[in-house]
């Protein structure tokens, strides 16, 4: 039953995201990783003020 109900979901469950969010993610990724993005520590990330 719990087979069925995984299987039932996999086949049913749709992307939220297009093809293009995901080139994009794909693309952002790459920037970081060649450092031509900024990027901040999660220490940074705490020190920043909060937007409301």
């Amino acid at each position: 039953m719990m087979l069925s109900l995984a299987e039932n979901y996999e086949n049913n469950a749709s992307s939220v995201l297009s093809e293009s969010d995901y080139q994009e993610m794909d693309n952002r990724r790459l920037n970081h990783l060649k450092e031509k993005s900024e990027s901040y520590s999660w220490e940074k990330v705490q020190q920043k003020p909060k937007m409301l």
